[in-house]
Order: C-alpha cells, then structure tokens, then sequence
C-alpha cells in the first residue's frame, strides 16, 4: 500500500506542474500578492519531517511490535456478541467487488483538489502541491501510527469464508481506523478550504466540494459494505482526515511573516528554490 500511495503522490506531483517545465511562459513563476497561502523553510521542514517520522515510527512498531494476525487466532475464537452495539449492526463478508469499487473510488476523490490548481503561475502551484503533499503525508503517517495503538480485527475476520491472505496478513487486525477514509476526507476537506481561501467563484466551490465529499462517503461506505471496515473505523478516518485537510492550510495562510521563505525560481541556470529571509 505504501509504495502505490508515494507512486500516486509522484504521478500527482508530476500533473500539477503542469508537464515540462520549460514549455511555461515566464508570467507564471510570478506570485500574486493576493494569493493567501506562504511557504516558510523552518515550517516546511517541520511538517514534511513529522509526517516522514511518523511514518518511519509505523515501520518500527510493525517490526517490533506485530499483532496476531485473524489466521493465528482463529475466526471460530471471534464472537459478533463482542462488538459494540452501533458496530454489531453492520458485519459484512468480504467482497471483492466492492473492494475493487472502493479503490477506484478512493484514487478519483483523491484527485479532489485538481480544479482548484486551474490558472494558476507555477509558485502557486508548487506551493498548493507542497501543501497537499504533507497533507497526504501527514493523514497516512499518522494513521498508520495510530492503527498500532487501537489493534482490532476487520469485520470479515469474523467468518471462515474469507480469503486465506486476507486472513493471514498484518492488515486482518488493522480494522480501525480506515485509511481510505482518513486520505479522501483529508482531501475534501483540504480541497474545500482552500478554494474558499483562494475567492474561488461559489458555484464552482459548492460543486466541487459537494462532489468531492460524495466520493469520499462512497469510499467510507465501500469499505464498509466490502466488510474491510466497521461504522466507526470510517468515522473515525472521516473526523481524523477533515482536521488533517483543515490543518494544513491553517498552518500556511499568510497571517505571519516567517524567518524563512521558500520561492521556486527559474533563469537560465535552470529551475532551483531560493529561500528568502526578511532584514530587520
């Protein structure tokens, strides 16, 4: 999962910038003084680095802390009658189909903040793609830190139909919380607040957002439905994923003036960052 997750993000990194970078026009590596958002090297450097350790964090406790798999302990050993009330009510089967579905779905609504990146120069657009770039980073390490903590087998653990290497992987006790959940919300809700940063027109806004939390709901119930989740697994990825979406623009919107600054720079010696730090 983690390298299709850094493969998307490199393919992601490769869209926004909009192809060869000499084919630009020059206007484009100019910033508008009314775009809301800065980048700052102490900030970026922060950010990037807690999301890489959390991530490297989730590696150690998967080697040194590795929970029982469903396989090991034996879904005969497992009792419906032990899961709490509201996650009682829904106990699916796995279903291939909908594993499928959910995956499609899942890498569209991560495509959420696309429209947003519409005409705009080249230092907006490295500065949104850096953004959502620790968004994802920051969503996927810090879930997959956090799955240690709350072990708890999936809900088709609970029957011996299940295919053998659903049952017999570390991910068969990684059921809360749900991923998938967590990364689209993240997106939504990063796409959504951005766009409202950027005056974006409000037909376009409502459109998008609405379209852009419909697909990661269909994604939540997916996983749901394909028995990969219970009801809290994907609500709690919903709560989790909408702060992590919120978080980040919070963190860079332009109501401070950082030590450092970041700023992509192009001449012909060629496309380097320069970094700017205010005298006074």
């Amino acid at each position: 999962m983690a390298q299709k997750f850094f493969s998307f993000l490199a393919v992601a990194a490769l869209v926004v910038s909009g192809g060869p970078l000499g084919a630009l026009p020059w206007d484009w590596y100019e910033v508008s003084p009314a775009f809301p958002y800065e980048l700052s090297l102490r900030r970026e450097v922060a950010i990037t680095a807690t999301g890489l350790g959390l991530t490297g964090l989730s590696y150690l406790l998967e080697e040194t802390n590795p929970h029982t798999t469903a396989a090991e302990y034996g879904p005969e050993r497992l009792d419906k009658s032990d899961i709490n009330p509201l996650d009682r009510l829904v106990v699916n089967r796995y279903n291939e189909t909908l594993q499928v579905t959910g995956h499609a779905l899942f890498f569209v609504a991560l495509l959420a903040p696309f429209p947003a990146a519409a005409n705009r120069n080249f230092s907006e657009l490295f500065t949104l793609g850096m953004m959502y770039g620790q968004t994802l980073l920051l969503s996927y390490g810090s879930k997959e830190t956090l799955l240690h903590f709350f072990p708890r087998y999936r809900p088709h653990a609970y029957y011996d139909d299940t295919p053998k290497e659903h049952m017999t992987d570390q991910g068969s006790r990684k059921s809360f919380f749900s991923g998938h959940a967590t990364h689209t919300f993240a997106a939504a809700t990063f796409a959504t607040v951005i766009m409202a940063d950027l005056e974006m027109e409000r037909r376009t806004r409502y459109m998008v957002s609405a379209a852009s939390y419909g697909l990661a709901t269909g994604v939540a119930v997916s996983r749901v439905a394909a028995g990969r989740h219970f009801i809290t697994d994907v609500a709690a990825g919903m709560v989790w994923g909408s702060a992590v979406g919120w978080l980040v623009p919070a963190l860079h919107r332009r109501n401070t003036e950082a030590p450092f600054q970041l700023a992509p720079t192009l001449d012909e010696e060629g496309l380097g960052l320069e970094v700017r730090v205010p005298l006074r």
